[in-house]
This record gives structure tokens, sequence and C-alpha cells, in this order.
């Protein structure tokens, strides 16, 4: 995937474009559509788009947090997709590593690993003088700008969404009304947990919620650093629907499965 992608970004083109039916006639998925009007450039891989694989990378990220080489290459996929949260994300995850590894007192005291830190750091930020470009730097410096175009937007898709379950009845509040909001709509609400309540109700959105709940708690009893990511993991659900994609869905179930699992079988430590 890492070397589809790095094709993909230095040719600018896509290994192949994905044809889509809309109600405004076939539309193609070409790197035009997904920044060319932007003046940027987004690779996908075997993705249909560059959305996907940055969700992808943000899985890999969580599933191998353990494994500096696969956390990297996440952090490079991210890099190549220009997704923002992705590159945020994955950045913070390999943060998390050094602490989880190391602990912040350890770290500074490691000779090996502070090299190792100051060296990961440093290739990321050279690796994005090199590939990330100044539209595209403006775009990532954006992401938490509410006067940006697109994360007004995203306010406007939550707040529809919100009185719309509002609205709902009791069994629609309870198990969902699956379709309503995206037909009135015409977009999700940007916003996976509260796709969750619009879609599949109180119901659905437990289903989901309490895996992680659960993993938080274990991580506060055993003391981990499992509570990190499974608030990163909050944040991802809560600024894209990170669990509808079919690859995302089954990402966040093996993440969930894999930490559930390692918690239980680890004994009461201290981190760091």
């Amino acid at each position: 995937m890492l070397i589809l992608a790095a094709y993909e970004f230095f040719t600018r083109t896509y290994i192949f474009v994905v044809q889509r039916e809309t109600q405004s006639g076939i539309i193609s998925l070409d790197p035009k559509l997904f920044g060319g009007f932007a003046g940027i450039f987004r690779a996908k891989g075997l993705f249909e788009g560059p959305l996907a694989l940055a969700q992808y990378a943000i899985g890999l990220a969580f599933l191998f947090k353990s494994n500096l080489r696969m956390v990297l290459v996440a952090c490079a996929l991210a890099f190549f997709a220009n997704g923002r949260l992705g590159m945020i994300v994955c950045f913070l995850v390999l943060g998390i590593y050094f602490l989880e590894k190391y602990g912040v007192l350890n770290l500074l005291k490691s000779k090996k690993g502070l090299k190792i830190f100051v060296g990961a750091v440093l290739g990321l930020i050279l690796a994005g003088s090199f590939f990330i470009d100044e539209k595209a730097l403006e775009r990532l410096q954006s992401v938490a700008n509410i006067q940006d175009s697109g994360n007004s937007a995203r306010l406007i898709y939550w707040k529809k969404g919100l009185d719309m379950f509002a609205e709902y009845d009791f069994w629609n509040q309870l198990l969902g009304n699956s379709g309503f909001y995206r037909y009135q709509v015409g977009n999700s609400a940007e916003n996976g947990w509260l796709m969750l309540l619009l879609d599949n109700g109180i119901v659905g959105f437990m289903y989901y919620f309490t895996p992680l709940l659960l993993i938080t708690y274990l991580s506060v009893q055993k003391k981990t650093y499992h509570f990190a990511y499974m608030f990163l993991l909050f944040v991802c659900m809560m600024i894209q629907t990170f669990h509808l994609g079919a690859s995302a869905n089954l990402l966040y179930w093996i993440i969930m499965y894999s930490f559930y699992l390692q918690l239980k079988g680890k004994q009461r430590y201290e981190v760091g």
C-alpha cells in the first residue's frame, strides 16, 4: 500500500479511478475531485479515495502501536493521502509509543530512546517539508479553525443531526431510522457517533461506545496507555464517520478486540 501510495504521489496520477453514479449523473473520483481544485494531490492507493487511505493509516497505527516501523509507515501513508486527521493522529500515536516504551523520564535519560525519538520526529518533519506543499500545510493548519469552510459546514451538519434526533419518536431514538438523515440532508452528519444515534439509535450507539468505555476502564485500572488511544479513537469518530466504511468498520472492531486481549492478559503495572 505504501509503494502504491508513493507511486501515485510522485507521479500525480491514480492507478485506477472509480466511477460513481449520483443524482447529478456519473462522476469520476479522480485527483481533481479530491484535491485538484485546492491545488493539492492526495494519494489513495487501493481505496476509492484518499479519506479511506487516511482512515486505513489511522487503523494501522492503532493496531500496530507497539511496532515503530509500522507506525512510521502509517505516518507516511497519512502524508501521502494528505489527511489532516490521519497525520495528526498517527503523529500522536508515535508520541504515545515512546511514552509507553520508555516513560517521560526514562525517555529523557535513555540515549538510545532519545536518539530514536528525535530521529523519528526529524524524519517526519523533513519528509513533510519535501512531500507537503504550501497549500497542503495551510490545509493542515486550518484543522482547528472554525472559520474554515469545511469545519463550519461540519458544525452545521452536527446541529442538523442533533435537531433531527431530538425530533425522533421514542422507538426511532432507541433503534434509529437508518438512512433518514442522509435522505433528508443529502450528506452524512460528518460525525460517527451522531450517525450511530441517527441510523441505529441509542442501542447502536452503545454497541460501539461500550467497548471504548470498557477498554478505558481497564486501562485506568491497570495503568496503561490504552486510554490515550481510546481518546484518539473517540475524537476520530467525532470528526469522521470512521466506523461506516467497510475497511474502517473491520479495523474498529479488530482494534477494540486486540486492545481488550492485551489488557486482559496484562498484570497490574505502573506506566513509565
